[in-house]
């Protein structure tokens, strides 16, 4: 079983690790969330939903021991439970005993699995410690970042936003070590940096490079505290955006216009 255990985990990791490559390429689609409401269950519906998780945790911590779910609730189909493991959305079905891995699609061709990861991401987001990311900028538009020094998209997308007067900038830094061997290393100075902000921009458009990094105790602590934040939204690639409370996965242009709100002229923003 264990042995078991350990192939599916990886193959759950395999595909964060694709999911990653697949921002890095500029191949990623939009999140999309549902807005249909949803009426509330009644006390004895919520009794019954109560005992049946708590027997599915059970029987899961039984079984699959290496399992330690983030979060663990009723899924898309009856008896099908849904857990959010290392970042995925991935599926127990304690009748059987099975763990699944993969995505539910609408007839649409909606990934109900993104959807729903979106969902649960989105929630976790007032938990965020802003106090502790990099803020630059004061615009109207609220921005949180999760970026990679090294990241080729990360680039693009810091020069659109350095373009643009409008954006509260709330940045978490997330070096993708498998990927970017400095990224750490920069992530920590642009940490130790007496303007964090500026450093960050200037290795992402090229100004400065890996001469004379600097690390420091309070940099490092802080860089924990920003891939804590990571791993507390799921985050599995860069960059992650969160743009006025909705989530983008990778630089995409066209979604990320469509969320921002529209600049004011400088006439209007005087009245």
């Amino acid at each position: 079983m264990k042995t078991i255990l350990t192939t599916l985990l990886s193959l759950g990791l395999a595909m964060t690790v694709g999911a990653t490559f697949a921002e890095e390429s500029g191949y990623r689609h939009p999140i999309q969330h549902s807005t249909a409401s949803v009426s509330a269950p009644s006390t004895s519906d919520q009794a019954k939903l109560k005992a049946g998780i708590e027997r599915a945790q059970k029987k899961l911590h039984m079984t699959f021991t290496g399992v330690a779910p983030e979060f663990l609730g009723p899924g898309p189909i009856p008896g099908l439970f849904e857990m959010i493991v290392g970042g995925r959305l991935i599926y127990y079905y304690p009748d059987k005993n099975w763990l699944l891995f993969g995505e539910f699609y609408t007839a649409e061709g909606i990934s109900e699995t993104q959807r729903r990861l979106s969902e649960l991401q989105m929630a976790k987001i007032k938990d965020l410690p802003l106090d502790q990311a990099i803020t630059v900028g004061n615009g109207p538009n609220d921005v949180i970042e999760f970026v990679d020094p090294d990241c080729p998209f990360c680039k693009k997308w810091e020069a659109y936003a350095q373009k643009r007067q409008d954006l509260t900038r709330h940045i978490f830094l997330v070096p993708l070590d498998s990927l970017h061997p400095t990224a750490r290393g920069k992530a920590e100075h642009v940490l130790c940096a007496a303007d964090p902000g500026k450093t960050l921009g200037d290795f992402l458009t090229g100004r400065i490079g890996t001469n004379q990094l600097k690390t420091c105790k309070e940099g490092q602590a802080r860089l924990k505290v920003h891939e804590g934040a990571a791993r507390k939204l799921g985050v599995t690639g860069t960059p992650t955006l969160v743009i006025n409370g909705t989530l983008v996965a990778g630089f995409n242009p066209a979604r990320i216009e469509t969320l921002l709100k529209p600049s004011k002229s400088k006439e209007e923003s005087k009245q």
